[in-house]
């Protein structure tokens, strides 16, 4: 003989394997690509994809070693990233954010891109604004992006 008690736990039980199988059945895409024409940069981007194959949200943005230009002619290469989870609008996101590192007074990236092959591929463009701790305004301009899984 079942109790109402029990009943209630395996009902709880059940509901929360349920829960479980279906965050398990969401998918985690690693797209790695790079700048175009820089191939020394990176550029990486994790993408949630549920059961459907229906992309979800972008976890993390990243850019490495993006070649970046000065105002009095200097120039080096500049990194960011965006590791907070944000929901993707139909195949195409944007993403500004601020940058912060040792000699950046204050500045910021903004990424725009468009995915392809279910969520396998994505192109787009970075750019990267800056003002150096000495005053000096640097920057990448609009730069082509793409990477894939």
């Amino acid at each position: 003989m079942i109790k109402a008690g029990s009943l209630t736990a395996i009902g709880l039980v059940a509901i929360a394997s349920l829960a479980l199988a279906s965050s398990a059945s969401a998918e985690k895409l690693r797209l790695k690509g790079e700048i175009v024409g820089q191939p020394q940069s990176k550029a990486q981007i994790t993408v949630l994809r549920n059961k459907h194959k229906n992309l979800k949200a972008v976890l993390k943005v990243k850019f490495t070693k993006v070649q970046a230009t000065c105002q009095d002619g200097t120039g080096g290469a500049i990194s960011g990233s965006d590791p907070r989870q944000f929901a993707i609008s139909g195949k195409n996101f944007t993403r500004k954010t601020r940058v912060l590192g040792t000699g950046i007074e204050h500045g910021y990236f903004k990424a725009t891109g468009k995915f392809r092959r279910g969520g396998k591929a994505v192109k787009g463009t970075v750019r990267f604004a800056f003002k150096t701790t000495s005053g000096v305004g640097c920057g990448t301009g609009k730069v082509p992006w793409r990477a894939e899984a």
